[in-house]
């Protein structure tokens, strides 16, 4: 993940075993990136990065597996 504050948005890459969620109150959307799976899979990989507009109020989470989290968008 890289942060552009200047703009509002970021850049990121869901690779593996991390999840990332992120709700904009205005669209009152939550968006969820499927994630691909990570290296040590053993397969090659096509990695996709997609870029995120954030705006005043956003939240996000960003986590690893061993949570379980049911209901994001209520968070």
């Amino acid at each position: 993940m890289k942060i552009f504050y200047d703009k509002n948005e970021f850049v990121y890459s869901s690779v593996g075993n991390i999840r990332f969620f992120l709700y904009n109150p205005s669209d009152d959307k939550l968006v969820y990136p499927l994630p691909v799976t990570g290296y040590l899979s053993g397969r090659k990989q096509k990695y996709r990065t997609q870029r995120y507009k954030y705006e005043p109020n956003a939240k996000f989470i960003l986590h690893s597996d061993g949570l379980e989290l049911k209901g994001a968008k209520s968070f």
